[in-house]
């Protein structure tokens, strides 16, 4: 069934796309909004160690998965009409929890598990607001995927606004917000655009109930379901700009020096490209945005390594921005290319989210422990440049098994070399050539499988073998 055919409901109709667009636009901008919010109230009574921010980084980011899952759970397995009483239940819940504030009566101890006490804090203060905010993203879309609106077969447009309202909320509130209010002020004013996003809510799950079927979304068994190779590519696209978003922060703020919200320029561009790319209309798609992103990569390869100097400079730092942005354009616009039909849209931004956990959970913990240096840009944009020359290289399953066999091989010949020969880095760097050779013997074809060897071959003896056991 469809709207009915009076003026009342074509007019409900044309409106469905700027409602839904308005609501997930507030919903996003409240999202990010909060973050900051919250900090700024608790970091006066926990201190701003970077163990607070890590930890804060980590609940934030969980309940963000959290919140994903459950859009995905209640989407797959719930009628429409469930789903808006569940979620507008849960919003009448989460409105008991503003403004959000320290709760009453808790006391910092100082004796005390800091960690476990920092996330407790916050999931008192400000979990079920987040929680509910995390989850309507992707709710939203399946809402709108099961109205009579226009392309409601593919929202993921509503995608694009929603990280433009998380963009705006990130620059104004230190740009605006912070130097005008205080806490307690803008906290009184998140509370009342989460109240008006209560009225958004109610008004996009009136136009999906509306519609005469519940069932938009393409379910039939013809829409065959992502595979784990798709869930994988969807994984790694979003693992990498989210990772180098992170190298390159790090990067600019160890070489460059404090920079006042250093972080900010970053992350903007990174959510800047998901409102770029998610759209069927944008510019920003095809064969010259694959040809930018190889050469951003090679770029951002270089001043990683050194090639521009050991340190880097406010030129170098400009051109390390631009290579980042130009890899997240070109891996944000791919997932797009790659997205799924909208009945599997919830499974699509629940891998999303985690492939960008992965890449902070790389950078932050995995990394540092790893190596001595900051060398997970250069592992990440070599990653990238795999996926982005993946379609010259038709990089198979067995063609890739075949060099992770060969490098391996020749890898571990050249580190045990290395390792009872000689340690020096010259003498390393040629050990690897070595094992490139022997890579090249144990695997000629195909080209794709000889790259993957080359590159194995290369780091195991640089990273092995290296002074203090980390070359890097």
């Amino acid at each position: 069934m469809t709207f009915a055919n009076d003026e009342g409901t074509l007019k409900m109709k044309r409106a469905a796309p700027v409602v839904f667009t308005a609501t997930i636009f507030l919903s996003a901008a409240l999202l990010f909004f909060v973050q900051p919010l919250f900090a700024k109230i608790v970091l006066p009574v926990i201190g701003g160690s970077p163990a607070v921010w890590t930890t804060a980084m980590l609940f934030f980011q969980t309940v963000l998965i959290c919140g994903y899952l459950y859009a995905h759970f209640s989407a797959r397995y719930l009628p429409v009409r469930f789903q808006a009483g569940v979620h507008i239940a849960l919003w009448g819940l989460a409105l008991t929890f503003l403004p959000p504030d320290i709760p009453d009566g808790w006391r910092l101890d100082a004796s005390g598990w800091i960690a476990a006490q920092t996330l407790g804090l916050f999931a008192l203060g400000v979990g079920a607001p987040f929680a509910l905010l995390s989850a309507n993203a992707p709710l939203i879309q399946s809402w709108y995927a099961r109205s009579d609106g226009p392309s409601a077969d593919d929202p993921y447009f509503l995608y694009g606004a929603s990280n433009l309202g998380s963009l705006l909320a990130l620059l104004a509130f230190p740009l605006l917000a912070e130097p005008l209010l205080g806490a307690h002020e803008i906290a009184s004013g998140f509370a009342g655009g989460f109240v008006l996003l209560g009225a958004g809510l109610l008004a996009c799950v009136l136009m999906a109930g509306h519609a005469k079927s519940e069932t938009a979304v393409d379910t039939s068994p013809s829409v065959a379901a992502p595979g784990p190779g798709e869930i994988g590519h969807w994984l790694v696209l979003a693992f990498l700009p989210s990772s180098l978003m992170l190298a390159v922060t790090s990067k600019i703020s160890t070489d460059v020096g404090a920079v006042p919200l250093v972080w900010v320029v970053p992350l903007a561009l990174y959510l800047l490209t998901f409102a770029m790319t998610f759209s069927g209309r944008t510019p920003f798609r095809g064969r010259w945005l694959r040809q930018v992103a190889q050469l951003a990569i090679v770029l951002g390869i270089c001043i990683f390594m050194g090639v521009t100097g050991v340190y880097i400079g406010p030129l170098q730092a400009l051109l390390l921005i631009f290579a980042f942005f130009a890899v997240a354009l070109w891996a944000h616009r791919t997932l797009y290319e790659i997205r799924p039909n909208a009945k599997y849209l919830t499974v699509f931004y629940v891998t999303m989210s985690v492939g960008g956990a992965l890449g902070g959970f790389f950078n932050s913990i995995i990394a540092p422990v790893l190596f001595s240096d900051l060398i997970e840009g250069t592992i990440t944009l070599a990653l990238a440049l795999v996926l982005v020359f993946q379609p010259l290289l038709k990089l198979t399953r067995a063609s890739l098994l075949r060099g992770l066999a060969a490098g391996t091989v020749a890898g571990l010949a050249a580190t045990v070399v290395a390792l009872y020969v000689a340690a020096e880095s010259w003498w390393l760097l040629g050990l690897a050539g070595i094992g490139v050779a022997l890579a090249t013997l144990l695997c000629p074809r195909p080209f794709p499988s000889w790259l993957v060897a080359i590159g194995l071959t290369t780091v195991l003896p640089l990273w092995i073998a290296g002074p203090d056991d980390r070359l890097f």
